[in-house]
């Protein structure tokens, strides 16, 4: 599981991080850019993203500014979400995360499928193109 974090700044980098956001710690190579701004500032940064998974795009925030978090859980997938949200059978409308499995649905949002899905929906290559919520466990 990824490490979670509350902002406790604004960020100057990304402005969708504000102050009670969570982000996650970045699980990609972030190329240097943390030890960069580390030794410009002589402050500790670390890569945090807005995605639950630790995927790109990351982005860089002093460590002074995060609050250490347990990773918030996700709401259980039920099939009133799925008719509602997810919507099945909606062509480019269908959440392209949702998925079927011997067990039923799941949703992969937050899984190693997600920059896959993600790049299929931008290529359009596949029917199912929406990102209609935060995703479920």
């Amino acid at each position: 599981m990824v490490q979670a974090y509350r902002v406790l700044k604004d960020s100057n980098l990304n402005g969708e991080a504000k102050v009670g956001t969570i982000v996650y710690a970045g699980r990609g190579y972030d190329y240097g850019l943390a030890s960069d701004d580390t030794r410009a500032t002589g402050i500790e940064h670390v890569s945090v993203t807005l995605k639950r998974s630790g995927d790109y795009p990351t982005f860089t925030v002093p460590l002074r500014d995060l609050e250490e978090i347990e990773t918030p859980p996700l709401p259980k997938l039920d099939g009133a979400h799925v008719d509602a949200v997810c919507r099945p059978g909606a062509g480019a409308l269908t959440c392209r995360y949702l998925a079927m499995g011997a067990t039923g649905w799941s949703c992969e949002k937050h899984s190693s499928l997600a920059h896959a899905l993600d790049e299929r929906a931008r290529l359009g290559t596949v029917v199912a193109r929406g990102d209609n919520c935060e995703g479920r466990s």
